[in-house]
């Protein structure tokens, strides 16, 4: 299967004006070569080739491993270390500029800013690296927006649900992702976000370097962060404490772990997950503590039956509404 060679010459910004309007009328009519335009677009974002003179040996090279792999299951496990574990689950990445701008595009040398979103379905996590270097996993129903290549100032992106950054070190370019809630300033470390927009809350926890937040509201104040600290900011007060359980971050791997938590808090954390509803019956049987680690693949069923052992409560399935009820 042979890509149309105007494809990368569009992103190598090759096409002088009429051939760009020719190529885009062709994509209106041409379901094909539409799919293809999208599925380069979206290899270059990830691969940080997007609109490089230069770059055309390589764009053919990754295309063709993207449709080898797309055509031969054999191949996958090259794809997905090119990709990271985000190949693997029925991961959408969309283009902020989308095909409704590109068929609205006007003259050849006004290239839109790309920004692409990744978001993670449901019981799936993803990683990528962004074009700087930066490392970023993606936990379950997890958004990240981010550039398809960074500029001259900031890096910035953001996040909605939860993410474990390794950030790469550029002292004169802060990397900086936005919550729902708050914004937080690093020059290059490790650490991890959840954001809950619903409840507007936002927990941060810092393994290495340093890193600044800024609180909403009006605050002109930065709260620098140390490691081995946890922020939580949540109806406008943010705490900072000490001490961080490194077995927290182990989603990454598959697995989750609870350690004298709450039965209301592992709920909360299995429904984000798995994209359930999980209701407890009473506030004492929700303050019950349990410890436990479990593979996350072994599903939301699986795990609470697991859980009923020790805690001895009943365990209702809602097919129709997709819920659980503890008893």
């Amino acid at each position: 299967m042979r890509m149309d060679e105007r494809i990368i010459d569009f992103f190598s910004q090759r096409l002088d004006g009429p051939s760009r309007r020719e190529l885009l009328r062709d994509m209106a009519a041409d379901e094909t070569l539409r799919s293809d335009f999208i599925r380069y677009r979206n290899l270059s974002g990830l691969a940080t080739l997007t609109g490089q003179p230069g770059d055309e040996a390589i764009g053919r090279e990754n295309y063709a491993r993207f449709m080898a792999v797309k055509t031969r299951r054999v191949r996958q496990p090259a794809l997905f270390r090119v990709l990271g574990y985000a190949a693997a689950v029925a991961l959408l990445i969309v283009g902020a500029w989308s095909a409704g701008q590109w068929f609205g595009a006007g003259p050849a040398n006004e290239q839109p800013v790309a920004h692409n979103t990744l978001r993670v379905p449901a019981g799936q996590r993803a990683s990528l690296t962004l074009s700087d270097g930066t490392e970023v996993w993606l936990n379950a129903n997890s958004t990240l927006t981010y550039p398809a290549r960074f500029g001259n100032g900031a890096r910035e992106v953001s996040i909605s649900g939860e993410a474990f950054f390794t950030v790469a070190k550029d002292k004169d370019h802060p990397f900086v992702v936005s919550t729902s809630s708050v914004s937080i300033v690093v020059l290059g470390t490790v650490f991890n976000v959840a954001d809950n927009r619903e409840a507007g809350a936002t927990q941060v926890s810092l393994l290495e370097g340093q890193i600044e937040v800024e609180l909403p509201d009006g605050n002109t104040d930065r709260i620098r962060m140390e490691p081995d600290q946890l922020l939580h900011y949540e109806g406008g007060v943010a705490t900072v404490t000490q001490g961080i359980d490194g077995q927290e971050f182990l989603w990454r791997e598959g697995i989750i772990q609870f350690r004298e938590l709450p039965l209301s808090a592992i709920a909360q954390q299995l429904s984000q997950y798995y994209g359930v509803r999980i209701s407890i019956a009473n506030e004492r049987l929700a303050a019950r503590t349990y410890t436990g680690k479990f593979r996350l693949q072994d599903g939301v069923a699986e795990i609470l039956r697991i859980i009923q052992q020790a805690q001895k409560f009943s365990l209702k399935k809602d097919e129709t509404h997709n819920s659980y009820w503890i008893r």
